[in-house]
């Protein structure tokens, strides 16, 4: 027995030796992730430093062997399908172009070994998620959808399905899978063939352990951040305001990720409540910027900061002996402060959703005093005051409109 198992074990190692010296290639592979927005390798992400530190280390083994000659890197990055095709080929571009900094930083790297591909939008890899997850929403349709693109961008199509449902579903579950790229290196053996016979052996197609995706676009540099990013715009009222019998509308429109421009308007005309020496009337704008610290599903939303600028004209009355008007109806008191807040998407109804928030601000007035009666004449008149206080307070309902198009995209 034990004859036999020490033959068994002389036998296998010539059948390795001997594949070995008739093997011509070998390849070798990793897998990165990029977070949304970002052409910026991160080793912290979906565990990128392990795999990286072990591809490292299986590369300089390789680079310092003299059984094993370097042929060729292959570089594939990928975007997933937010945006416009522009905006996406020069993200997978940038990509790409840091994986390859990443690698000369770490091995010796000869610009002539290394081809750099790209995938600004992954419908394949998407198509094959559909395809084994039967939970999809509408998953027939987006099948059909996918299936049937054509080279065309079918991003307006699934977005069209259920309200949008489907495309954050598929946002939520798989777009963060779609933002990566690959580092495909072959490396050639059989170093006795390599010094001794000088007719060097063509290697057919089918010896390669990979087949590249098809690629589309230059390699171009990384874009400025305002560049990698589409713009959404969103509608909003006050529920506070309607029920102080002031009509009102707000809208946001988002600039880059983590910051947006914010314009509310409210205006409430000659009511009273419930009698003539109680009124709250006025004009106001608040236009201002916003900044989102956290992303939510790759949008403008959750918890914000903002600052604002205020102009307002008023006539207002609390039932006292008073009542205060803008200096001859036509001095706005004018200034700015700061905003805090929170907004939100609901999950059934993407484009619906809800905002609240709190503001205060500093500001200079100049207003007429007047005996709070019907047609009460002027008590003082030119009072100038540095007012400082909450300037705002809101309880709204809002809806996000598609995205615009043309100014940039997310991945």
């Amino acid at each position: 027995m034990f004859l036999t198992n020490k033959k068994l074990r002389f036998g296998l190692f010539f059948f390795l030796l001997s594949f070995t010296m008739s093997a011509q290639q070998v390849g070798d592979t990793l897998q990165v992730y990029f977070r949304q927005n970002s052409t910026k390798f991160d080793p912290a992400y979906k565990g990128n430093a392990e795999r990286c530190d072990a591809f490292i280390q299986r590369m300089k083994a390789f680079e310092y062997s003299p059984l094993f000659y370097l042929q060729e890197v292959d570089i594939l990055a990928t975007a997933s399908p937010e945006g416009t095709v522009a905006i996406n080929t020069r993200l997978s571009g940038a990509r790409a172009k840091s994986m390859s900094d990443y690698l000369r930083d770490h091995i010796d790297l000869p610009d002539s070994l290394v081809v750099v591909r790209t995938v600004p939008e992954d419908y394949d890899g998407l198509l094959k998620f559909v395809e084994e997850d039967k939970n999809v929403p509408d998953r027939d349709a987006t099948l059909k959808i996918l299936r049937n693109a054509n080279g065309s961008d079918p991003e307006y199509r699934i977005k069209a399905l259920n309200g949008g449902k489907t495309w954050y579903y598929l946002y939520e579950n798989y777009f963060s899978l779609l933002r990566f790229s690959i580092i495909y290196v072959m490396v050639e053996t059989n170093p006795f063939e390599k010094v001794f016979d000088q007719d060097e052996e063509v290697v057919s197609e089918e010896a390669f352990k990979y087949t590249p995706l098809e690629t589309s676009g230059p390699v171009l540099d990384p874009m400025p951040f305002v560049n990698q990013y589409t713009m959404d715009m969103t509608l909003k009222t006050n529920l506070i305001g309607w029920g102080m019998l002031g009509a009102n509308l707000a809208i946001e429109i988002d600039i880059i990720p983590h910051l947006a421009f914010a314009m509310p308007i409210h205006y409430s005309g000659g009511l009273d409540y419930f009698k003539p020496t109680i009124k709250f009337r006025g004009l106001s704008f608040q236009p201002g910027l916003r900044y989102y610290p956290w992303l939510t599903k790759g949008k403008n939303e959750g918890f914000f900061v903002g600052a604002h600028f205020g102009m307002g004209w008023y006539n207002f009355a609390l039932d006292g002996d008073y009542r205060i008007q803008d200096h001859h109806g036509c001095r706005p008191s004018y200034g700015g402060g700061l905003d805090l807040g929170y907004a939100f998407q609901f999950k059934n109804a993407p484009r619906w959703g809800m905002e609240f928030q709190i503001g205060g601000g500093v500001y200079d007035s100049k207003y007429d005093m007047f005996y709070n009666e019907e047609n009460g004449p002027y008590h003082r008149t030119a009072i100038r005051k540095t007012w400082f206080g909450v300037d705002n307070v809101s309880i709204s309902f809002t809806y996000k409109f598609a995205e615009l198009k043309g100014k940039g995209g997310k991945k």
